[in-house]
């Protein structure tokens, strides 16, 4: 923290537990934990933009599972954790923050530097491109400042941590099939025949679900990390994969910001959904207990 460094989520967790607990149960227990906060966040998030429950959050939960866990990523899933948590309570404070309100947001927005950077940049963005959608109604610069000046606490930290010596690295750009296979991300498994028949039932649920629905304006923010996702270099900073970071963010938010109707299809399609992303981590599980086996 003194040394302003970000992507430190297993070494503030982890080695303090190791200290007690065996490396293993440390590990186990820091893998529950990110699993909890994800489907935590998920749920908050939901009411957060639909003022109730989401039917779609327990959906978005199961792809916690995604390709950068199955890669490893333990950081950066962390971060996109504290992001759909402080992302949710901004959108229930942002227009009403009181002096302790704000010191919350300090907080948040310094735990999700130093989770994962990529965390801060899309909590960031997101309460940016909500602060200037509803900037016209309001007629209030003061209240835009109001709403965003808690970002400064991790830009500061960010400034420091750019200031130190290093080298900046080579910027390289994705082909056009690393970017189409990046887009599969909450779905990917280790069977490509798998993959094929879960996106398809998906794809169907998905036309069923959006007949009718509501699309709230937080949308915009999950299209601004899509469209991100589609300028941002693969290389960049010396960081790998920098714009696959964005998907799993993206997909969240732009999920959670559909509010479906209660007619039976929809709900039908909500339930098929989830089941099939349940089948597909019970598939992962099976792969990892036969690797763990081996």
């Amino acid at each position: 923290l003194l040394a302003s460094l970000p992507d430190l989520a297993i070494d503030l967790i982890v080695t303090p537990l190791n200290h007690f607990l065996p490396i293993l149960l440390s590990g186990k227990i820091f893998l529950t934990f990110t699993a909890l906060l994800y489907g935590a966040g998920c749920v908050w998030l939901g009411r957060a933009i639909l003022g109730r429950r989401s039917w779609i959050a327990p959906f978005a939960a199961l792809t916690f599972y995604n390709s950068a866990l199955l890669f490893g990523f333990l950081n950066y899933i962390f971060g996109i954790a504290v992001f759909l948590c402080a992302f949710a309570f901004w959108l229930q404070s942002r227009n009403r923050i009181s002096w302790p309100r704000f010191v919350v947001l300090c907080l948040l927005s310094i735990v999700a530097y130093l989770s994962h950077l990529s965390s801060i940049a899309f909590l960031g963005v997101s309460c940016l491109t909500i602060a200037l959608l509803e900037l016209p109604p309001h007629r209030s610069l003061t209240l835009l400042i109001r709403q965003l000046a808690w970002l400064l606490c991790p830009v500061l930290l960010m400034a420091a941590f750019m200031n130190r010596s290093g080298q900046v690295g080579a910027i390289e750009w994705s082909t056009l099939t690393q970017k189409f296979t990046f887009l599969f991300a909450p779905v990917r498994t280790y069977n490509l025949v798998f993959d094929a028949a879960l996106l398809v039932v998906l794809l169907v649920c998905a036309f069923v679900i959006a007949k009718g629905a509501r699309v709230h304006r937080t949308a915009v923010a999950g299209a601004v990390l899509f469209f991100l996702f589609l300028i941002t270099p693969n290389a960049i900073f010396n960081s790998s994969a920098a714009d696959a970071r964005y998907i799993m963010p993206a997909y969240l938010v732009l999920l959670l910001s559909v509010e479906p109707t209660c007619r039976r299809a929809q709900t039908c399609a909500i339930a098929v959904a989830t089941l099939a992303m349940v089948v597909r981590t019970a598939d992962i599980a099976v792969t990892w207990r036969t690797i763990d086996h081996r």
